[in-house]
């Protein structure tokens, strides 16, 4: 089971490092290969660390990464030696196929996100259109209800009300005073 959480780790290694050399990366190897090299690398050339290379360029950049990750393991207090190994050796693996396999996923990942984006904003402009029409519609109902109350009830003017006399407040306010003066 240990050897499969290896394989995975190995694949996101690999992965993230060629997402990393594929976006940033042809600056950094540029500068590496001048520091190297006695002549510059040409201008339209657009190889970077694991991008653009052989086999054996790969092999070596995995065997960088596992061995990295090798003496992290070790240094964070793993001492069974062999072990290290088989996961470093399991981790190389894994670099390897995921730097042969994130041309093709980063190749068609991008037109399937394309394909689900133009989607999204149909979906988007379909609700606004909606809810559009949901509010002429609930603008449309208001006024139709504020037209079936004007009809049904007439107003009522005060004129037409009977009038209030004062001397009703009086007679409820000394009948509670009665009450309680008892």
């Amino acid at each position: 089971m240990d050897s499969l959480i290896a394989l995975i780790i190995g694949f996101g290694i690999g992965f993230g490092f060629y997402y990393f050399d594929l976006k940033k990366g042809f600056s950094s190897y540029r500068k590496w290969y001048k520091l190297t090299h006695k002549d510059p690398l040409p201008a339209e050339s657009n190889k970077g660390w694991v991008f653009n290379q052989p086999f054996s360029a790969r092999l070596s950049m995995a065997l960088v990464l596992s061995l990295v990750l090798a003496v992290i393991l070790f240094f964070t207090g793993n001492l069974n030696l062999i072990m290290i190994l088989v996961y470093a050796a399991v981790v190389l693996v894994g670099c390897l196929v995921a730097f042969y396999l994130s041309p093709y996923l980063f190749n068609k990942v991008p037109g399937h996100l394309e394909k689900i984006s133009k989607a999204i904003e149909k979906v988007d402009e379909i609700e606004e259109r909606l809810k559009k029409e949901e509010t002429a519609s609930e603008t449309a109902i208001k006024e139709e209800a504020k037209a079936k109350s004007e009809i049904e009830e007439p107003e009522t003017k005060e004129e037409d009300q009977p009038e209030k006399k004062k001397d009703d407040k009086d007679d409820w306010r000394s009948g509670v005073k009665d009450f309680l003066d008892k």
